[in-house]
């Protein structure tokens, strides 16, 4: 038991060791080209340990008390099947985004190792988040994940937006915290456990005032770390002023996280009969974030010109999809959630890969209207884009049609028919604008006719973004085609 224990947990001690040499190594000598290896390799490894887990779960807690009638063991993390899962993708997700964000910042003038301090760290709080079952671990995990992003955000400062996205990232989501902590604080109060397996289950039993205000609080915060409706106000903005690796961090790896604990905490209270009236609660406020979600973001989106906004608007959107397995509560909601957001993440890294892969520290070009022509000047580039839209769209041939695929049969199995009524208006307005990112690349407009081509063109000097935008690709077109291999990996963690 305890060697399975330390298995689990070398991903961690992985990830937070190679932060530790990368400050020595500052300390010491600033080596950029060492760091980004450092963080590549901590990143790369620690994905094969999460992989090469033996099956079954494993607790980290403190140890249980010997007198008879000891309270219950209070356990800090789980690495059951999800764990696992969302672990691994998220350390996929941030080696690729170690991997575009070389070539960005090897021009930035000033120091560039810290980046990747930063993101081993953000990365840390994600591990540690997406296994908390106890409100001590949860808040560590948080608060490692949001910390290090206030750096990430505003991270070239000789740009006047980064700092204004960090700041305004960092005023907003301490207020969120705060209003977590609150929450949970009044949740502990009423149900006397900081374990959210039994504070979920004496929730569902009893919803009584006290723990309603309490989860409402909870419910709030985390809507606002996953940028759904209403709680979005932020995302447009600090999107646009992030650095593209940054914004690819924000717009993946952090969501990956808090959602997966959102589902931990707040699935088991959804998957209780119908009948017990702490359901009905529940279910209703899901219901009006996931419907205010998919309409609200869809909406925003159409008028957008900036693509890193139009994604901020999309994932609002993406993410109210993505509340309807969960208010389903039905038995394959869990996966059929956890496979779109597989393809979400891919799919939006693949696009931030083709942004920066044609920008620099120094320059990004985010407008839909720079990539006019695309189609007929880097066909190979524009093809994996393309690809990456139409997956978002949820069009055939692309994972993301059997990712809405799935999220519409658990609504309909658990007859959501509201739900997924607004789920299918939601993607039908969504079509517009992702179909416009396609249809501006194929188009023969000024920019072709003139012969301009965005700057950094030249892929050969970009290898990481390269990389990422294959494997983007590959993932993309191979889980369009061939579905079951992710479903059959999902079946064997037990998810």
């Amino acid at each position: 038991m305890v060697e399975s224990i330390l298995h689990a947990l070398i991903p961690h001690i992985v990830v937070a060791g190679a932060a530790i040499v990368i400050m020595l190594m500052i300390a010491a000598r600033r080596m950029y080209r060492a760091s980004f290896w450092v963080t590549a390799l901590a990143l790369a490894g620690a994905f094969v340990v999460v992989v090469g887990l033996p099956p079954g779960t494993q607790s980290v807690g403190s140890a249980p008390a010997a007198s008879a009638g000891a309270n219950p063991l209070l356990v800090f993390f789980l690495f059951d099947g999800s764990a696992r899962f969302m672990g691994a993708l998220v350390l996929a997700v941030n080696f690729l985004i170690a991997l575009i964000s070389f070539r960005y910042f090897s021009s930035y003038g000033e120091n560039r190792e810290e980046f990747h301090l930063l993101l081993l760290l953000e990365t840390l709080g994600s591990l540690v988040l997406v296994a908390s079952v106890h409100v001590v671990s949860f808040l560590l995990g948080l608060e490692l994940l949001s910390v290090p992003l206030y750096g990430l955000l505003g991270y070239v400062r000789d740009r006047d937006l980064p700092f204004e996205a960090a700041t305004k990232y960092f005023v907003l989501t301490a207020g969120a915290s705060a209003v977590i902590v609150f929450g949970f604080s009044l949740l502990y109060y009423q149900e006397g456990t900081l374990s959210l397996v039994e504070m979920s289950q004496k929730i569902s039993a009893n919803l009584n005032p006290v723990s309603g205000a309490g989860l409402v609080l909870v419910l709030s915060g985390l809507a606002f770390k996953l940028a759904v409706f209403p709680f979005h106000m932020w995302a447009a903005d600090v999107y646009e002023g992030s650095p593209l690796p940054s914004t690819a961090v924000i717009a993946t790896a952090s969501k990956i996280a808090v959602f997966a604990f959102l589902y931990r905490f707040v699935g088991p209270m959804l998957s209780v009969s119908a009948d017990v009236p702490a359901r009905r609660s529940i279910d209703l406020a899901v219901t009006v974030l996931a419907v205010a979600s998919m309409l609200g973001g869809n909406l925003l989106a159409l008028r957008q010109t900036n693509l890193k906004r139009l994604l901020a608007y999309s994932s609002t959107a993406n993410l109210g999809y993505l509340l309807v397995p969960l208010a389903a509560g039905s038995a394959q909601s869990l996966q059929s959630a956890f496979f779109y957001l597989t393809i979400y993440a891919a799919a939006n890294l693949g696009i931030l890969a083709t942004l920066t892969l044609f920008s620099s520290s120094a320059s990004e070009r985010v407008e839909i209207e720079s990539y006019s022509g695309l189609l007929y000047r880097r066909p190979a580039v524009s093809l994996v884009f393309i690809l990456m839209a139409l997956s978002l769209a949820g069009l055939p041939l692309s994972a993301g049609f059997f990712g809405k695929l799935y999220l519409f049969q658990s609504g309909m199995a658990a007859g959501r028919w509201v739900l997924t009524g607004v789920f299918v208006a939601g993607s039908t307005i969504g079509l517009y604008y992702y179909l416009r990112m396609v249809f501006v690349q194929i188009s023969h407009g000024a920019a072709v006719a003139q012969g301009a081509q965005p700057a950094h063109f030249d892929t050969a000097v970009d290898p990481g973004s390269v990389i990422t935008l294959a494997v983007a690709f590959v993932f993309i077109l191979g889980i369009g085609i061939f579905p079951e291999q992710l479903l059959s990996l999902l079946n064997v963690l037990g998810i």
